[in-house]
């Protein structure tokens, strides 16, 4: 058994040397995207929830007749959808409490009805020296952000 592994007693084996470089090279490779700020990761999160939940209230006012607000909540950190005041989500999409939104929605509540977004709306949502300007845009619902 000792004569099977046995060391190089110059030095490391070839395999420990590839191994080494390997990790090296992994690191090296991996470094911007950890280097990513955590603040832009989640305004991205924040976002495309917001995307994907505008779609979903755009689709379920078209095929169920009813006009879904969403509804923000900064103070709670929450924004929800609801109809009549009842929640057609089991949950509220609750957001990191580094998050801040500067709301200049009117009652912080965009309508959407026939698969329509009713008005353009816009916010600012900030994450520690990171600002964005949120748009809404009319009817299509289409989210743009542009960094401030």
């Amino acid at each position: 058994m000792k004569r099977l592994i046995k060391l190089n007693k110059r030095g490391f084996m070839i395999s420990e040397q590839l191994l080494i470089v390997l990790m090296i090279s992994t690191f090296f490779l991996l470094a911007p995207v950890i280097n990513k700020n955590i603040c832009e990761t989640k305004i991205d999160y924040f976002l495309k929830s917001l995307k994907s939940d505008i779609n979903y209230a755009m689709h379920y006012s078209m095929t169920n007749y009813n006009i879904v607000k969403i509804r923000f909540k900064p103070n709670d950190y929450v924004y929800d959808l609801s109809i009549n005041g009842y929640s057609v989500f089991l949950k509220d999409y609750k957001y990191d409490r580094s998050l801040v939104i500067n709301s200049y929605i009117v009652k912080n509540i965009i309508d959407v009805t026939h698969g329509n977004v009713v008005n353009s709306h816009y916010f600012y949502l900030s994450c520690g020296n990171i600002k964005y300007k949120i748009n809404i845009y009319e009817k299509s619902g289409i989210i743009n952000a542009t960094k401030q």
